[in-house]
């Protein structure tokens, strides 16, 4: 009985881990290509990508109640990503509102740190429940 169950295990490891594994080796490619350990903003990169990857197979399969919230949420966390990657709160403030340079430096920080709080607000509060 031990042994069929062994058998059983590796038989499905070899069918569906394997090919799995392979398709995320393909799919994360790029990323880890691109991956430097001096640079934050590849950690931003690869949550942004981890989160799209997620948001995209809740979107396809909307296997349990409240779903549709997860994927706002998911939504929202690749915005705040998206803005803390590209990083332009100065030029934001500075064009939108034609201050001087050190308010528009007070409120570049300001917003990047808002940014940052809400966006680990949101993945403190929701993480646990995006799964499938």
């Amino acid at each position: 009985m031990r042994i069929r169950y062994i058998i059983r295990e590796i038989k499905d490891y070899i069918k569906y881990d394997i090919p799995y594994g392979i398709k995320n080796l393909i799919k994360w490619f790029p990323l880890v290509w691109k991956d430097r350990d001096y640079d934050h903003n590849y950690i931003l990169y690869a949550l942004k990508f981890k989160i799209h990857n997620t948001r995209k197979l809740h979107e396809r399969n909307k296997r349990h109640v409240g779903v549709e919230k997860e994927i706002h949420c998911m939504k929202v966390c690749e915005i705040l990503l998206d803005r803390l990657i590209k990083d332009d709160y100065y030029l934001m403030h500075y064009n939108k509102l034609r201050i001087d340079n050190r308010k528009a430096i007070i409120r570049t920080n300001n917003s990047k740190i808002g940014d940052k709080n809400y966006l680990f607000h949101i993945l403190s509060k929701r993480i646990d429940s995006w799964w499938d």
